[in-house]
């Protein structure tokens, strides 16, 4: 427990570290901006906390009650909300079982009523369900549920961070995915929702997995970046990833390059969750599936929405136009001018996220034309 005083001088043991309490403004409940190694200091409780939430999320299991763990997970997360920036706990959660007692983390936003549709949402590289709060309040409040799961090696999930082991691995956890939120919503039509990354897996999925879904949304996908790396860095990541493939280096993601406000990045810069790592194992096989992708493009079978910002500086606009004019299925390829890699964080994000839900609805509600 977090003892907590602004009398005395001894020294605060909790959570494993030492905070002299005449440098800190207990009554905000974050550091005084005179202290000069306060971000260190927060960065330090907001890995702690994350420790004790993950200890208190094993104790659940799948099927059970877990209204105890969203108890003493919301306390962790409303009292040390300074801490955690852009890591509040959704007001839903549950937990998917893995092997050898390992889980999946996924958030949930749902409407009052009924839901006439569910999107099921797979992210990108060194992101999670939690910086999608806004996203899926959108999408409750015009009537969907919203279910975002955090993938291995991310987020609140367990693994290694940024390290896929196999990309049929990843098939088969969005089959996980899919299959628990057809358990929890069992009448109402599915759409996949994938960015980034998770652009390239779910566009991946359909053609290789050929789901039952009303149809796929997929934002800015990973199918080549937009630039070209070294060729001998290319090079020496195959050679690597034959023997050493959970090698982790920096994904080189640059904060700014996600969106034009500077708020996303600064956000992005102080989550605990954004691991900002990428394996030699996940690099390669994302980059082989994009290929793999855009060779094949003719095998999607259901409607999809195609959209990429035309000034996006980290994946490649023109890939996702090359996809988009190889699809043989009820299709619509959206540009946005100028905007930057995270479309539903630009300034424009009511425009994007309404004009998903508008092509959304024309999917799983035939009677309501998508306009052309």
């Amino acid at each position: 427990m977090l003892q907590v005083s602004i009398h005395g001088k001894r020294k605060y043991q909790s959570l494993g570290i030492s905070v002299h309490p005449d440098n800190w403004d207990f009554g905000k409940c974050k550091p005084k901006p005179s202290c000069p190694i306060s971000e260190y200091i927060r960065k330090i409780i907001s890995e702690k906390l994350l420790e004790m939430e993950k200890r208190i999320l094993e104790y659940g299991a799948y099927g059970k009650d877990l209204t105890p763990l969203k108890i003493g997970c919301k306390i962790i997360s409303v009292i040390f909300s300074e801490f955690l920036v852009g890591t509040a706990m959704p007001e839903s959660f549950f937990l998917i079982p893995y092997r050898q007692g390992n889980s999946f983390f996924a958030s949930e936003w749902s409407p009052d009523g009924d839901p006439k549709g569910v999107i099921v949402l797979i992210h990108g590289l060194s992101d999670h369900s939690g910086r999608y709060g806004h996203v899926g309040t959108f999408f409750a409040s015009n009537g969907y549920t919203m279910i975002i799961t955090d993938l291995r090696g991310h987020g609140r999930s367990f693994g290694k961070r940024g390290h896929f082991p196999h990309f049929d691995v990843i098939m088969d956890d969005v089959a996980i995915f899919l299959d628990a939120a057809r358990r929890r919503h069992p009448t109402v039509p599915i759409v996949l929702y994938g960015h980034s990354m998770g652009g390239n897996i779910v566009l991946n999925y359909l053609i290789r997995r050929k789901p039952v879904v009303a149809g796929a949304v997929v934002t800015s996908p990973w199918l080549r970046l937009n630039f070209n790396p070294p060729l001998l860095m290319v090079i020496l990541a195959t050679l690597v990833n034959k023997v050493f493939p959970s090698v982790s280096r920096p994904d080189g993601v640059i904060p700014s390059y996600l969106s034009h406000d500077e708020e996303v990045a600064k956000k992005y810069n102080a989550d605990p969750l954004v691991h900002g790592l990428i394996t030699v194992r996940t690099y390669v096989e994302i980059s082989r599936a994009g290929e793999y992708a855009l060779k094949h493009a003719d095998r999607v079978g259901c409607p999809l929405l195609l959209m990429h910002g035309t000034g996006d500086p980290l994946t490649s606009f023109s890939a996702s136009k090359e996809f988009s004019e190889n699809v043989i299925v009820n299709h619509t390829f959206k540009a946005w001018n100028e905007l930057f890699h995270e479309l539903h964080n630009e300034f424009e994000k009511e425009a994007v996220l309404g004009f998903i839900k508008e092509w959304t609805d024309s999917v799983i509600l035939p009677v309501t034309p998508f306009p052309s």
